[in-house]
C-alpha cells in the first residue's frame, strides 16, 4: 500500500470520500458544463506513470 502511495503524483490514495465528493459535484449545479468526459479519482496515477515532457515542437506549436 505504501509503494501505491509513494507511485502517485499526491503520494496518498483517494478515500471513497474524494469519489463521492466529485460525485456530488458532478451532479451539483457547479458541474452542469461539464459532459462526455471520464474523471479519474486516482491522486495523480494515471499522470505519475504517464507523464511524457511534451516537445518543445508541440509547446512552440501555433494554432
Amino acid at each position: 500500500f505504501e509503494k501505491m502511495k509513494a507511485d502517485t503524483m499526491l503520494k496518498d490514495m483517494p478515500a471513497m470520500a474524494d469519489i463521492a465528493n466529485t460525485a456530488v459535484f458532478l451532479a451539483s449545479d457547479m458541474g452542469k458544463m461539464i459532459t462526455g468526459v471520464v474523471v479519474d479519482v486516482t491522486a495523480g496515477t494515471t499522470a505519475a506513470l504517464n507523464y511524457k515532457a511534451p516537445s518543445v515542437a508541440f509547446v512552440n506549436k501555433k494554432y
